[in-house]
């Protein structure tokens, strides 16, 4: 039975070789469940799974994984997916910056990316990329500096009257 939805398979061998078990999935159900599990990302922040011939498995848009026509449907390449983040991380996963958080400047926003192999599962080498803006990182701890910031300027200005009640008129 199919469901025309374009999908990958999945399959693993047993060790001792007598049995392979697989299973197969949509694109977009693999980017549904990469879109359900970062959520809670800043929206800025952009997910992919990829090949090494540069095609997208999954997204953290599900409907940016596989462009559809009025009778078509195709997979998405990384340099079609408009991120000059992901397009110019892709390469350098290729030329060995896997598994390390690297540094990317786009438009005036600094960026971390972190680029990595995922296990064997087929003919292509295929990778992970997370890449999030390092304002949206910071955002938690921007946060907690200003309202630490406010608690100790309130303490201080609770503490001022009393400190001239304390000092002892000339």
């Amino acid at each position: 039975f199919t469901t025309l939805e374009i999908g990958k398979t999945f399959a693993l061998r047993s060790d001792d070789r007598r049995a392979v078990v697989g299973a197969d999935f949509t694109l977009t159900a693999v980017s549904g469940l990469i879109a359900d599990r970062t959520r809670n990302l800043d929206a800025s922040a952009q997910i992919v799974i990829f090949n090494d011939a540069g095609t997208v498995i999954a997204h953290r848009d599900p409907h940016r994984a596989v462009l559809v026509g009025e009778d078509t449907k195709r997979t998405v390449r990384v340099a079609e997916l408009d991120s000059p983040v992901l397009g110019g991380g892709a390469p350098r996963g290729f030329a060995g910056g896997v598994d390390r958080l690297l540094q990317w400047k786009d438009a005036g926003r600094e960026w971390r990316l972190l680029l990595a192999r995922l296990p064997e599962a087929g003919k292509h080498a295929e990778f992970l990329a997370a890449a999030i803006p390092v304002r949206a990182l910071l955002a938690p701890a921007d946060r907690t500096l200003a309202a630490t910031l406010i608690i100790v300027g309130a303490i201080l200005l609770a503490a001022l009257p009393l400190a001239w009640l304390v000092l002892p008129s000339g």
